[in-house]
């Protein structure tokens, strides 16, 4: 800048205006600087929402088999263990005919003994709850037990019923165990004396 020649005052304003253009300058700079950097820096980056595992789901339990019967026998512990045994296998689901235990002349067997009956025993052990069954009509009395041995007197006695021809036994509460026994204490009138009758069974 030359000074010479030029009074006081103008001076004064020459340097203000010197001052204002060095400031704009700071400014203009500073401002094209940070344009520069937010245009170089682009979009900020979306943030990743956190993923939720994802729930874990209990499998529900396979269902148990239906109880299968692998043999039926009738059983007569106080007796001669015969009581038409050969008649037994034909209260199987699907088989024709079915058992009926020897004649009495009364329906306490008799005197002779406390009860007589068949014996389903199971391939394996399983959850009982509920026993179709088909009789003749008639009235005798019926004892369902559940046991885990060829020994009705072992078995719990799960259910007593009067059976008066088709009968469905549902339990209260599920019994397990590889025997059941359908134990008479009664027997039904038939031909002229007393027996205990059926003709079909079911296990579910």
């Amino acid at each position: 800048i030359i000074w010479l020649g030029i009074g006081e005052t103008s001076k004064i304003t020459l340097l203000v205006l010197a001052l204002l253009v060095i400031v704009a300058i700071i400014i203009g700079i500073a401002t094209l600087g940070g344009s520069s950097d937010e245009t170089a820096g682009g979009d900020p980056e979306p943030t990743q929402q956190p993923t939720s595992a994802p729930e874990e789901t209990e499998e529900p339990e396979p269902e148990a088999a239906p109880p299968s019967i692998e043999e039926v026998t009738a059983i007569d512990p106080e007796g001669d263990d015969e009581e038409n045994s050969d008649e037994a296998e034909l209260v199987m689901p699907g088989e024709p005919g079915g058992w009926r235990s020897e004649r009495y002349n009364s329906p306490d067997f008799g005197g002779l003994k406390s009860g007589l009956g068949l014996m389903v025993e199971l391939e394996e052990e399983s959850e009982i709850s509920q026993l179709d069954i088909l009789a003749p009509d008639g009235t005798s009395v019926l004892e369902v037990r559940v046991g885990d041995s060829d020994d009705v007197e072992d078995a719990e006695t799960v259910e007593e019923v009067d059976l008066e021809g088709d009968l469905t036994v549902e339990l209260d509460e599920p019994a397990v165990g590889q025997y059941v026994f359908l134990w008479f204490t009664e027997a039904t009138a038939e031909g002229g004396g007393y027996r205990a009758m059926i003709d079909e069974v079911d296990i579910s």
